[in-house]
């Protein structure tokens, strides 16, 4: 995980006002539900690449990118609004154009008919990826995906990734995720490199936890949070009258 057990984000100090524990509860839940979703995703594109798996779980490949992007760009303003960071600032390089991708997919409904249908784009975006083969790592293979049914085209919209000259240690790589956001009154499509995306949330992390350690750690022993889930039950009693 990102975030580690023994991390401030995860377990603040109880001498934090409040508000600053919600944040780092926050951007903790923001981080760990992107590692999942990525993990999730890496698991479904991989097991898509081969015909002896089952048909490709495009339903499930979409919903883990939508919630990659939404909750990176929570995690994003969080950040930016309680470290007193402006989002142009080359901390969040990795993370441009996240905000945008969200915004648009918030308000689909100014773009569908303008945009979307009359050019024939999937509502949900296209993502393409690189897949190492089974038996021999050295080999892999360029998949395009877009996000609906789209046998009465003559192709798709995704252009592949070309994985020359890339690092390709993982078992999926280059994941690059299009759609479309509006930019200076006009809608164009946007890409990102999702792989490119969780490498930079684990460097901002990386980079704000190394600020508070420096910190605190002449403050040790804290006395801090304890990370357990706080669940309150409530019971009620139903009474059924029959009339």
């Amino acid at each position: 995980m990102t975030i580690s057990n023994t991390s401030y984000f995860r377990r603040p100090p109880v001498m934090l006002e409040p508000k600053q524990v919600i944040a780092f509860n926050g951007i903790t839940y923001s981080i760990d539900i992107c590692d999942l979703a990525f993990q999730r995703l890496q698991e479904n594109l991989y097991f898509s690449s081969y015909p002896e798996g089952c048909e490709i779980r495009s339903t499930a490949i979409f919903s883990d990118v939508w919630t990659i992007i939404s909750n990176a760009t929570i995690f994003q303003k969080l950040v930016s609004t309680q470290f007193k960071i402006d989002k142009r600032d080359l901390l969040f390089q990795k993370l441009v154009g996240i905000d945008a991708l969200r915004n648009s997919n918030q308000h689909i409904d100014e773009r569908i008919d303008e945009v979307i249908l009359d050019n024939e784009l999937p509502i949900y975006g296209s993502i393409s990826w690189y897949s190492r083969e089974h038996e021999q790592p050295s080999f892999g293979k360029v998949i395009s995906l877009d996000s609906g049914s789209f046998s009465y085209k003559k192709q798709i919209t995704m252009k592949p990734v070309n994985p020359v000259g890339r690092s390709n240690q993982q078992l999926v790589s280059a994941i690059e995720f299009t759609s479309v956001i509006k930019e200076n009154l006009k809608f164009v499509q946007k890409t990102i490199d999702l792989n490119d995306l969780m490498e930079g949330l684990k460097f901002i992390v990386d980079f704000l936890e190394k600020q508070i350690n420096d910190q605190l750690v002449n403050k040790e022993p804290l006395e801090r949070h304890s990370h357990e889930l706080s669940v309150t039950l409530y019971t009620r009693k139903v009474i059924s009258e029959v009339i």
